[in-house]
């Protein structure tokens, strides 16, 4: 005898969660990503963007280009026979990396400031993105016979993970449903997150 055939109602519920499905997946997954990027990217837009910080930058890069040249001049003299020179050039060293320093401490306050604005806009971004994925959860539901032509049909068994989810939510509020997705999508992401990092730190 024929296993009985998915009607069209049915296949139009298994695309609607679909794609939400894969969406919410999708969205979590680049959600997680430019929040890995976004600490490191906004303190040098600040420093591009803000004028102080610009010419704060300015200054530290200036200094260090002085650094370097100080360091390639003393490399190149001999300390016995320009004993003179060398204490002069390593004076002047000596003033200029305080100077760096300084420069460093002033730019840390705006990479911490930077930092902590980026988390804040990460955690707030991600918080409406999940909260828009489970209360924009498809609303459409299988019958009883949808239900029972589904499981004849197989398509308990073909669809997974989403013939699993499509038949459960017919008997569980969808918005709960989506909270477990939400939970597997975020640990999903969160091993491709440390899998990014590991490569770019490498």
């Amino acid at each position: 005898m024929e296993s009985p055939k998915m009607t069209m109602a049915t296949e139009e519920v298994y695309s609607t969660w679909l794609s939400h499905l894969s969406f919410s997946l999708i969205a979590i997954i680049v959600s997680r990503l430019v929040g890995l990027f976004l600490p490191i990217v906004l303190p040098k837009l600040a420093t591009i963007i803000l004028p102080s910080c610009r010419a704060r930058h300015t200054a530290f890069m200036q200094t260090e280009k002085e650094i370097r040249d100080l360091r390639r001049q003393m490399s190149q003299l001999n300390m016995v026979d320009n004993f003179a020179s060398y204490s002069k050039l390593e004076r002047k060293l000596k003033v200029l990396e305080r100077q760096q320093a300084a420069c460093e401490r002033s730019q840390l306050g705006t990479t911490v400031v930077s930092s902590l604005v980026a988390q804040c806009l990460r955690y707030a971004l991600q918080g409406i993105l999940i909260g828009w994925l489970v209360f924009q959860s498809p609303c459409v539901r299988l019958t009883e016979d949808q239900v029972a032509a589904s499981r004849e049909a197989r398509a308990f068994y073909n669809q997974i993970p989403v013939g699993w989810l499509v038949v459960v939510v017919h008997y569980i509020p969808s918005c709960v449903l989506l909270m477990a997705w939400v939970a597997l999508c975020e640990a999903a992401a969160s091993f491709i997150v440390s899998y990014v990092q590991r490569k770019i730190e490498c």
